[in-house]
This record gives C-alpha cells, structure tokens and sequence, in this order.
C-alpha cells in the first residue's frame, strides 16, 4: 500500500511540474534562430551532437571543449560557422556564436529576433533562477551564451 502511495505521489509531482520546467528547449526556443533546431544553454554535449554536424576540439588547457560545425554551400546561406562551446566540468552547453557571412546583415536578423537591445548594446533574459541568457552581436557575428560564464 505505502508503494501505491509514493508511486502515486511522484507521478503527480512530476505532473504538476510544468512543461517547460521538464524541457528546458521550450523556455529557450525563441532566443534561437529556427534553423539551428531544439538546442539550448545547458544542453549536454553528448545531445547536442547527436543534433549537430558539429566537429570536436577539446582545449588541453582549459578542459572547455568547442564543437564547429561549418555551413560552407549549405543552408542557412547567411552563415558561415556555428561554434558550441561546453563548459570544463560537466559539459553542458554554454555559448553559441553564430558567423554569418558580410552579406546577411546580422544586426538585422538580430533585431528581428530579440529587438531592440535591453541592456546597453546587449540583449538579457532571465529564463530562470538559474539561468540568464547574454546575447551580443560583434560584427557579423551573434553570441548567445549563460551570462554566468561571460560578465
């Protein structure tokens, strides 16, 4: 009976817990371009390349690794590059630079998709407690990342 209980008990925990507290992707969605698919800040790296082409290059003296993944003639056409970069202990996901090429104008696509900047000449969303999202553009080129990473 006391088993009955419990597993009675957690099932309605988990149940009450909404959606986006289960899927992380789902809080995060909209702070990514459509075409980069159901990553997010915290992802672990493992997941993320299973989704991603990306190539791996662990950094020996950081511990932090990177993944590339190149977009050279294939779409979307106004990126070059996407990096990931994960952090050194756990290897989750806490930056995304997105290159575009000269041509896509960047600030464009940025200001479509957050904008005008919210906090300075950067954009910042608390998505949780623990998490809030740093995003910037630098030339041509568009960081999303975990603000507790990058100050």
């Amino acid at each position: 009976m006391k088993i009955i209980v419990i597993l009675l008990i957690a099932a309605f925990v988990g149940a009450s817990q909404p959606a986006s507290a289960a899927n992380p992707w789902k809080k995060q969605k909209k702070y990514f371009p459509s075409w980069i698919g159901k990553i997010y800040i915290g992802m672990k790296q493992d997941d993320l390349l299973k989704k991603r082409s990306a190539k791996v290059f662990p950094n020996q003296k950081s511990g932090k690794v990177k993944a590339v993944e190149s977009f050279d003639g294939k779409e979307p056409s106004a990126v070059n590059e996407v990096e990931y970069s994960f952090s050194a202990d756990d290897n989750l996901l806490i930056q995304v630079v997105i290159k575009y090429s000269p041509l896509a104008k960047a600030a464009e696509i940025a200001e479509k998709l957050y904008g005008k900047p919210n906090n300075g000449k950067e954009w910042l969303y608390k998505i949780s407690n623990d998490l809030s999202l740093k995003i910037w553009l630098k030339e041509d080129i568009l960081y999303i990342a975990d603000k507790k990473y990058f100050f």
